[in-house]
C-alpha cells in the first residue's frame, strides 16, 4: 500500500441483507427429486445429505415454489416432484 495511502472500512453485510426479512422464505423447502427427502430452504442444503441428488425447490413443471416439505405432488399443477420414482396410489 503506498504512504500516505488510507484504509477505506467497507461495511460489512448484515445478516439480514444476506437472508432477508425471513417471509420470503420462511415457508420454502427444497425437496429431493430421488428419495424424498427434504430440508428447510434457510438451511443451505443444496444435496440431499441421503443420497446426494441435487435438491428441488420448485415444480420442475410450472416453477411453482415447494410449500409443503412431505408432498409428494405440486399443489399447483399436480406434477409429482419424484419422477419415476413417484409410488402409485394417486387417482
Amino acid at each position: 500500500m503506498p504512504s500516505g495511502a488510507s484504509l477505506k472500512k467497507v461495511p460489512s453485510p448484515t445478516y439480514k441483507s444476506l437472508v432477508g426479512n425471513g417471509t420470503e422464505n420462511q415457508n420454502r423447502y427444497r425437496l429431493c427429486p430421488k428419495c424424498g427427502n427434504f430440508s428447510h430452504i434457510q438451511e443451505g442444503q443444496y444435496y440431499c445429505i441421503l443420497c446426494g441428488t441435487k435438491l428441488i425447490e420448485q415444480c420442475t413443471q410450472c416453477g411453482t415454489a415447494i410449500l409443503h416439505p412431505q408432498g409428494r405432488y405440486c399443489h399447483h399443477c399436480g406434477a409429482p416432484y419424484r419422477g419415476e420414482h413417484v409410488e402409485s396410489g394417486r387417482p
